[in-house]
């Protein structure tokens, strides 16, 4: 047997392996099975995570507690497959994607937040809940995305106005600026509590408040 043709057999013998090897792990999970498809989204690539994205839609609700798991894996392509996902799934994903807005990375907690968003009202409390994340980076997160959500996202405001870091009180007077009239409850609470060099800032927003929508001074 000529070198070449050592070469093809061994060859061939490695792809044989290969096949018979890892038939049963390359074989997909059951359509309803959520722990399998977590399971393919946690160890693919771009493609496999995309076909586990489709497929833990489809499996829905029961999906969640897996997904939320998928949070804390240390790939961050892991982590936005686990919240795209969960963005698909609605109001049942609301607490799983109130923790995706604690996560480290800006762009997981971004589209946390579209998700939140998309949610509607009923997030305003995964997003107040986001506040008690231990970096500022995090808590100024859940205050953007309190600020897009109209008049619900007012429940952040209490606690964000009188944040121990002034980066997150500063995004808590845009937020409350955002969302208007139904601000002005926190912000009249908060001028009082504020440190003095920022209490202008307070009463800016709600002269800018007052003066835009025509709400009149509290009696």
């Amino acid at each position: 047997m000529g070198r070449r043709d050592v070469a093809w057999t061994f060859a061939g013998a490695i792809l044989i392996a290969a096949v018979l090897g890892g038939g049963c792990s390359d074989a997909p999970p059951s359509p309803d099975d959520p722990k399998g498809w977590v399971a393919v989204l946690r160890r693919s690539d771009v493609y496999g995570q995309k076909r586990a994205i489709e497929a833990l839609a489809r499996i829905g609700d029961p999906a969640v507690p897996g997904l939320r798991d998928a949070l804390g894996d240390p790939r961050l392509d892991t982590r936005l497959a686990a919240v795209r996902t969960l963005a698909r799934l609605g109001h049942a994903a609301g607490p799983a994607l109130g923790v995706a807005l604690r996560d480290g990375d800006p762009v997981v907690r971004s589209e946390a937040c579209e998700a939140l968003v998309a949610i509607g009202p009923a997030s305003a409390g995964e997003v107040r809940g986001a506040l008690d994340a231990p970096n500022h980076a995090m808590r100024e997160s859940a205050v953007r995305c309190a600020g897009r959500l109209g008049d619900p996202g007012a429940v952040v405001l209490p606690g964000a106005l009188v944040d121990g870091d002034g980066r997150v009180r500063d995004r808590a007077i845009e937020a409350a600026i955002a969302i208007g009239p139904a601000a002005l409850p926190a912000l009249e609470e908060a001028r009082t509590k504020v440190p003095e060099t920022e209490r202008s800032d307070v009463e800016r927003a709600i002269a800018e408040i007052r003066g835009r929508d025509g709400s009149k001074p509290a009696a």
